[in-house]
């Protein structure tokens, strides 16, 4: 099956699509249920881990072969 995926035609399929799985697919429920709390505590965590401790860039060899 080809699907559009490109701009406001993709996202309107795939939003038919979740909810087709919801009506019909009972068990997609419990997963929705679980997975958008998790999901939110995960980003939660590290948003906070990379407020603490943020990434330093890392200076690279621009010549690592020195040629």
């Amino acid at each position: 099956m080809i699907a559009p995926a490109k701009g406001i035609a993709g996202l309107i399929f795939m939003l038919l699509f979740v909810l087709a799985m919801l009506i019909w697919v009972p068990v997609t429920r419990y997963l929705l249920l679980f997975s958008i709390p998790i999901g939110a505590v995960v980003a939660l965590i590290l948003s906070f881990w990379h407020k603490r401790k943020p990434v330093e860039e890392v200076p690279q060899n621009k010549r690592p072969l020195g040629l």
